[in-house]
Formats: C-alpha cells, structure tokens, sequence
C-alpha cells in the first residue's frame, strides 16, 4: 500500500443545536453547551491537522435567547463556534425566509442548500454546494431539504423546495456530475431530512456519483453507530449541544473513497471539554437581558408535568390543548405535539421557561369538521409511518375527545366527544395552529376548501402563546394526568402486527391460583406480549411465587423469563396474612414442578431496562403488592414515567376489602408502595374488587365441569380448590378469580363498558382504615372537604360479568 496516497480527515458535525447555548448540570456534571462544544472543537483543531466542522441544519429555535433576537444572537455565537460549513434545517426559516436571507449576510460561514428555490424562475435562494480545501483536498459538500420546509414555507408563496427524497436523489446526482471534472476527493451530503429519508436517500444514489457520508439531522436520531446503505455511511448526533458526532476517515486521493473510517458520538461534558470563555461572555451578555424580561414567575404546578414523546398523550400536551380550547371556546383543539420543545415544565414557572417550551407564537383558526371527517383526519395522523420513525405531525387532544386506536386492525376501538359515540354528521368547532392550519392537507389529509363546505373558517387568536400564558397566571396549581383521550395500542413491529399484538406487559404478582389464571390468560391472548413476570413476596413466599409463575407459563407454551423482587414491603414490617389458596398458593396438591428457574436480573431492573429500552411502549400489569413497582420508581423515576399504562388488581373499588373492611389485600400488604404508584403521574387502570362480584364466579358445577376440561382447565380447578373450601366455610360455594377477572379487562377491549376518572388517594396512616384507597369522582363537589387534586386514575366501574367465565373458558380452550 502506498501511504503517499492516503490523507486523514476528521470530521465534526452536529444537528438540531435548537439554541442549546448553556450546559446543565446533571448529577453535580455539566453536560453541554456551545462554550465546551466550542472548547472541543478547538482541541480538535489543534490536535488534528485536518479538521472540518459542520452542522446539518436547525441552529435556531428551541431557546429564549434565539426566540427573543429573531436568530441574530445565534447567528452571532455561531460565528464565534466557527463552523466551516452549515445546511439549512427547517426552523432555519420560522422567523421568515426574507429574515433568514438577512441572518445569512451576517454569517461568516458558508449556508448551502441544494434545493430551496423562488417557483417563479427555479432560481435557488442559496448556494447548491461547497468546496472546502485542505491539505490539498477537495471536500465537496451539498445541502439537502425535501418537504419539511415546505410547511413553513407556505407562508411565503413564492418559495418551493422538491418534495421528495426521488427528486432530491437526483439533483444530487447533478451536482456531483458537475463537479467531478474538479477531481473531488471526497464528498459529503448535509441533510435535514430525518434518519429513515436519509436511508432512503442514501438507496437511491448511484454509486457513481461519489458520495461518501451523509451527515443528517431533523429526527434528532442518536447513534451509536453509523448505519450504512447503499455503502454509504449514516450518522446523526441526537439534539442539542449534549454531544458532537466524530469522523477520522482515512481518503484515498488516488480513487477518491474511503480507505477506512471510524465514527463515534463524542459526549460534551466538563471531564473532557475545555470551556470557551468568549463564547461564554456573548452568552453570559444575552442571557443577563433576557432573565431580566423573562425571570417573571407565571405559575406554580402541583408537581412537574411531563411530555415524554411526541407520538402520544402527555401532560402538558393535555394542559395546553384544555387551555386553548376553554380560553377560545371550540369544542375540540388539536395541538401540535412538535409544539411543546421540552420534556418537562414546573412545578415553579417563569415567562422563560414557557417560552422556552412553547416557543411558536402561531395565530389560531378555528375551522368546522364533521364527525366523519374528524375519525378520517386522526386516523392519518395515526397511520403506521408515524409509529415506525417517520417525522410526521401528531397532535395533543383536548379534554372530551376519547380516541382509542389499534394499530393491528387499523381501527377505532372509541371514538367519544363528551362519553358519547360521535355522530358522523355532526359538526364540531376545532382550534388550529396557524401553521398547522397551512398544512392541514399534509398532515391529516383533507384541504381547507373541502372544510368549509361545513362552514367558513376563521381567525380567533393572533397568540396562542399569549393565550397560555393568561390562563396560566389566572389558575395556580394546574395538574393534567397525560391519560385516557389517546389511547393507542401499537405494535412493536411488523411481525408483532401480523400476529395482532396490542400490548406488551409486564406481570407483577405474588403468584397463587387465581394470578396464575390470570397468566394463563395473558399467554393465551394472540393480543398480548408478556415481556416477563416480576414477583414479590404476597400471598406465598417470594421462591414460592417464582416457582407458580414458572410452572403457570410453561403450562401455557410461553417461554417469558421470571425474576425475583422483594421479599417484604417497603417498610420491612410484613403485614400478617395468610394464604387462602393452600401454603404453596396452588391449592397444595403438587402441582409446581417448573423446569426453569428465574433470572440473575432483579425484578426492579428488569422493569427499569425494558421500559427504558422501550419508552411509551411498556404496560405493567400489578396482580399483587406493588412493591417492585415502588422500589422502581424510587430507583429512577424519570424511566418509570415512560411506562404507558399501569393495570392494576387492587383497592376494593367502591364495594368493601378482603384484608380489612375496608381495605384489598395487594394494597393492605404494602400501602405506602401503592401510595407512590397512584402519585408517579402515568396512566393507571384500578381494576377493584367490586368488579369480581357473584357474576364472574365459578361455582361448584363450573368447577367440576372444568375438571373435565383441558390441562389448563383442570391445573386452575386443582389450584383454587383450597379457596373452594375456604368460601364454603363462609357460606359461599363457589371460587372468585380477581387477577383473571382484572387481566380481561386488558386482553378483552370489549369487556370493559364502564370507567371513571377518579383521584385515588392511598391511606397509609396505622389504624382501622389503614390501606383503604378513597376515591374521588372526577366532576363531583364534596362540600365539607377543600378541593381535591384531578383525576390521576381511570377506575373500572362496568364490565360484562355474565361474561366472563365463558370468556376464560374459552380462553384456555384456544
């Protein structure tokens, strides 16, 4: 090999800085922030002979500082940052194509981009491409934006872009044609198109055209590696200023590829990153002004409130939506997810950090759609590329809109305004961004002119964040729960979707005969995934309830893992109980003879590595003392809040205890960990015991039948057959199965008629009514008590009962 021949690039690049000019600290480290970034840079640049900075698109928006100077004091710490090359983004144009014109005059850095042009003549607004020179290379990079921009751009009618990854493919094809008689020895593409375009993208180049690397940005995707197609590779470098992605390729300049590369995303924090006091000083100058203006306190919330992810419900997506919608007066509004920049908000609030998170002051219309047209509208916005990475819109719901999506059946399982079934025919007032308005045919599929064939539309707001930003000062104490107007059961992939998957679990048990028929249940639901069984010690002994767990899934064919939790509740003083079904929870009759044995992992990190490895996606299922569940959230409860519904056996519902008068033994054993689930703030469903009434039990002749039954039949028959002799002492003869009874409520959507949103507070005081759960109707007025926070918990209150021993039969017969 000739050595001659081979030159070192590196190549620096981040996407979607949003203004992220300061660091955070995180666990007493600071973590990002354009001084350090800047101070990386510059190490770089004095460690490396060839060294190219760039940046693919969304320098702006997402800060005050940005928000308050229109981009001119990014511009300004840009320049200061020094990026040898930056391709539009999106937001590059939220303040105007014309102010952008004017913020690129104030640059010292070249801005490409291929493909924003004036309809009129085709004439481009920027420079296609650029030529770096180093060390004798030439490092051709070209600028790509395809339909994303155009949304914005409406505003502006005589700016278009292309509007597909096609035509982008091949205007980079003419491009590279261009300039290959200038012997390019490398070539990059800087696109703000998202991770699965870039992909695509990527696939439809030709080889021959060179390119080498496409740096991308708009999906805020974080990589740990470059992923390659077509032989090129891919990378992007998350959001913000948290961390920078890093080339050091090798180029042959004698055939003008790649020799070899590596590529890494380089974390900005304080160990390794010197810091840039200039920097610092520009910034430090822009923030004293805004703090002044901005430092005001607006409102305090009850706690912090949460917006997670951007394709499902939250609570400022709830909060927000209600204020738009009470303050304007329409029957629905529809916010744009995208909207809300942060991840949290509060409890204290200042006019900053509203306009920090909610920086698009948009207009707001207010247009008429039909009950049929609505389902139409939504059901685009639910369509499968969303789920799959895609960047389309989604929005928040306002409070009365009930939507309940499965994605397998692509089909509506609710579709409720006010608790009643909504009317085709009927015509509902809804609020719109103003952008959101423009782009109405984009993201739901329907165009304005077909709108007001109902009605003609209007303006109603030329602020909505003016309209926040009233409510919020008026009403201190604001809660939104992020549940029960979105409900979505998704699939997590397409081989999931074939087989009609709708929820993936995770059983939470104390095993004895009637969680194992509940386990039964769920294994033999083609609708339901279970992840794992996590057991804590309950009705049986911890080992105990890990050996009925294994033997209950082996029994049914399913080969899901068990791992061992907490042996005592959180207090370690064990409330005294005993076990209705036999000492070993089966009905001692030597049925538990598991081949498998539990996992290392503790049953607490198991919960908190799945629901972190899939966020939104994760339900628990709690048929016992919610124990492990506590020690999870006390462990990492920002992980736990990405739990997308918690089921939950317990409390007595509004009927009375089996632990005490008024207490439910899962919440009896450990009320403090029950405390502490009901006030983690995700969505819960209290299955209680008034909900396993004389209906769903199995009497003497049902039980003798089911003997007669299958091996599942006969195993849960044997197993309950010491309750059956503990209910006949009491006069009752006949089995109740409360965990089965709770685990159709999830796998039967139909089964369920009835909920109401109640505030469920947990009694954990010694006493008589210790571990009782008071539930507060969501709407009903107590005149001797102060106000009550809002609903955190949607309680079953009707269920087809009659039904429900057919059902499990049924079930198990499958």
């Amino acid at each position: 090999m000739n050595m001659a021949n081979l030159k070192k690039l590196t190549l620096l690049h981040s996407n979607d800085m949003h203004g992220d000019f300061l660091a955070e600290n995180v666990d007493e480290n600071l973590i990002g922030g354009v001084s350090m970034l800047s101070g990386y840079i510059n190490k770089v640049r004095q460690e490396e002979k060839n060294v190219i900075y760039a940046i693919a698109g969304d320098m702006f928006r997402g800060s005050i500082i940005d928000s308050e100077y229109q981009g001119i004091s990014t511009i300004e710490i840009m320049n200061l940052l020094g990026p040898d090359i930056v391709t539009l983004g999106n937001h590059e144009v939220d303040y105007g194509v014309a102010h952008l014109l004017f913020l690129e005059k104030c640059a010292e850095f070249p801005i490409i981009n291929a493909n924003l042009h004036i309809k009129t003549n085709n004439a481009r607004l920027f420079e296609p491409c650029h030529i770096i020179q180093i060390d004798g290379m030439k490092i051709l990079f070209i600028g790509i934006l395809t339909e994303s921009v155009l949304s914005q751009c409406k505003t502006d009618g005589i700016i278009g872009t292309f509007v597909n990854v096609e035509d982008a493919a091949v205007e980079v094809g003419r491009i590279c044609n261009t300039y290959n008689a200038m012997d390019v020895d490398f070539t990059v593409l800087l696109t703000h198109i998202g991770f699965e375009e870039d992909k695509k993208l990527a696939a439809l180049l030709d080889p021959s055209w060179g390119v080498d690397v496409i740096i991308g940005g708009h999906s805020h995707t974080f990589l740990t590696e470059p992923c390659v197609v077509n032989g090129i590779p891919i990378v992007q470098a998350g959001t913000g200023t948290d961390q920078i992605g890093r080339f050091d390729i090798l180029i042959d300049t004698d055939t003008n590829s790649i020799n070899s590369y590596t590529w890494t995303p380089v974390p900005i924090n304080s160990e390794h990153c010197p810091r840039d006091e200039a920097i610092e000083q520009v910034i430090g100058t822009y923030k004293a002004r805004t703090d002044e203006k901005y430092g005001k306190i607006i409102t305090k919330f009850v706690r912090k409130l949460t917006h997670p992810s951007r394709i499902r419900e939250t609570e400022l997506g709830d909060l927000f939506s209600d204020v738009l919608r009470e303050s304007l007066g329409v029957d629905i509004f529809l916010l744009g997810s995208g909207s809300i920049r942060n991840e949290q908000l509060g409890p204290v609030v200042t006019k900053g950090d509203l306009r920090e998170c909610f920086p698009y002051d948009d207009a707001v219309h207010v247009v008429y759609i039909t009950g049929g047209q609505l389902k139409l509208m939504l059901k685009r916005m639910l369509r499968d590329e969303v789920f799959e990475g895609a960047h389309c819109e989604f929005y928040q719901l306002s409070k009365g809109l009930v939507v309940e999506y499965d994605q397998a059946s692509h089909s509506y399982f609710r579709f409720e305004f006010e608790g009643e079934p909504v009317d085709d025919d009927r015509v509902f007032t809804v609020g719109l961004q103003h952008f959101h308005y423009l782009n109405i045919e984009k993201s739901f599929g329907i165009t304005i002119e077909e709108l007001r064939k109902n009605h003609m539309d209007r303006v109603v707001a030329t602020s909505c964040t003016q309209v926040i930003e009233e409510a919020l000062q008026v009403g201190q104490h604001q809660n939104a729960s992020g549940e029960g107007r979105l409900i979505l059961h998704l699939n997590r992939d397409w081989a999931a979707s074939k087989s009609g998957v709708r929820h993936r679990i995770i059983i939470d048990s104390d095993t004895g005969g009637d969680d194992a028929a509940a386990i039964i249940l769920a294994a033999k639901s083609p609708s339901v995934e279970i992840i794992g069984v996590t057991v804590a010690a309950g009705n049986v002994s911890l080992e105990q309830a890990a050996a009925n767990s294994m033997a209950s899934l082996e029994l049914a064919g399913c080969d899901a893992p068990v791992y061992l939790g907490a042996t005592c509740p959180l207090s370690g003083e064990d409330k005294e109980c005993f076990s209705v079904y036999g000492k070993d929870g089966m009905g001692e009759a030597d049925l538990i003879h598991p081949k498998g044995k539990p996992q290392e992992k503790s049953a607490v990190d198991f919960i908190l590595d799945t629901v972190s490895a899939n966020p939104g996606e994760v339900e628990i299922m709690a048929l016992g003392p919610v124990t492990n569940i506590a020690l999870a959230i006390m462990k990492d409860r920002e992980t736990m809040m990405k739990v997308k519904r918690i089921w939950s056996m317990g409390t007595a519902g509004f009927g009375p205890g089996n632990a005490t008068p008024v207490a439910e033994f899962n919440v009896y054993k450990d009320a403090p960990a029950y405390k502490m689930m009901l006030e983690l703030g995700v969505p819960i469903t209290v299955i209680g015991l008034d909900q396993d009434d004389e209906p769903t039990w199995s009497d003497e002749k049902k039980l003798a039948e089911m003997m007669d039954g299958n091996e599942l039949q006969r195993f849960i028959a044997i197993a309950t057959r010491k309750l059956l002799e503990f209910k006949k002492g009491n006069g009752i003869p006949a089995v109740d199965l409360p965990d089965a009874v709770a685990m159709g409520c999830l796998v039967w959507p139909d089964y369920v008629e009835e909920t109401t949103q109640c505030y469920g507070s947990c009694i954990t005081e010694p006493g008589e009514t210790y571990g009782m759960v008071v539930f507060y109707r969501e709407g009903f007025t107590y005149d001797s008590m102060p106000k009550i926070g809002k609903a955190n918990i949607a309680v079953v209150t009707k269920a087809k009962k009659s039904e429900f021993v057919d059902r499990l039969n049924a079930a198990f017969k499958s």
